[in-house]
């Protein structure tokens, strides 16, 4: 396994969600919001620490993302940009909630959102408003690494 097929099931995960597709998910391309999507989401990577499990061999790999969600919030009230947002946030969770193992990726232990924080400002792009929420998403993967030596 590696990070590019971590990102890749994390992905397939994403364009799962209800709402959501190739057309509004993004590998950290953030260009996507220039389409003016009502909703989308930018998968971008965070950071890895990786531990020894056992003497023999395999480690862990803990790799984090963060899930960008932006919802469109152009012409809306706050009330209605907040609920499309948890919404949008819920379906997330909840789809990884139900996929710990990214869809069964050979590899992944589990996989959780681990926090998540909305923002309190709005990202303008073309004239079209965005609120949005980064969640952070763990990938536990275990390695059987094979010592050489």
């Amino acid at each position: 396994m590696s990070y590019t097929n971590v990102l890749n099931s994390v992905y397939a995960q994403a364009t799962a969600v209800t709402g959501f597709s190739s057309a509004n998910v993004s590998r950290q391309n953030f260009n996507i919001l220039h389409t003016g999507q009502g909703s989308a989401c930018v998968i971008a990577y965070d950071s890895f620490q990786q531990t020894i499990a056992e003497m023999g061999g395999e480690h862990h790999i803990q790799w984090r993302f963060l899930l960008g969600l932006y919802s469109r919030a152009s012409g809306l009230d706050a009330a209605a940009v907040s609920a499309n947002l948890a919404t949008v946030r819920q379906g997330f969770i909840d789809r990884f909630n139900s996929y710990p193992k990214l869809g069964g990726t050979a590899s992944i232990f589990h996989s959780i959102v681990e926090a998540g924080q909305e923002s309190p400002e709005r990202l303008e792009l073309g004239g079209v408003s965005y609120a949005y929420e980064v969640l952070r998403l763990m990938a536990i993967e275990e390695v059987d690494a094979g010592y050489l030596e």
